[in-house]
């Protein structure tokens, strides 16, 4: 995944929506993270984009494996808050 300064991308998100709702999910458990490429979806329009195009979540580079396990848990489907009380 692409790195930004000290922003790396955790996500490749599929729209603006599910970015937003993702870089709230991480912001919840405490990291700082920001939506990258979320307007190039408008100014794209119903052009097909790829991986460099579509909205990224970002965190900073120091907190991307605790990132990366927290989308994981959160795709397995287990609670997310009871996984964050664990840790």
């Amino acid at each position: 995944m692409g790195r930004v300064g000290d922003w790396v991308v955790a996500v490749n998100a599929r729209d603006w929506i599910h970015a937003h709702l993702v870089a709230g999910f991480l912001a919840d458990a405490g990291l700082v993270a920001r939506v990258g490429n979320e307007h190039l979806q408008v100014v794209l329009g119903d052009v097909p984009s790829d991986l460099s195009t579509r909205p990224q979540v970002l965190v900073h580079a120091r907190d991307l494996a605790f990132a990366r396990e927290l989308l994981a848990d959160l795709e397995r489907g287990s609670d997310a808050d009871e996984w964050l009380e664990e840790h």
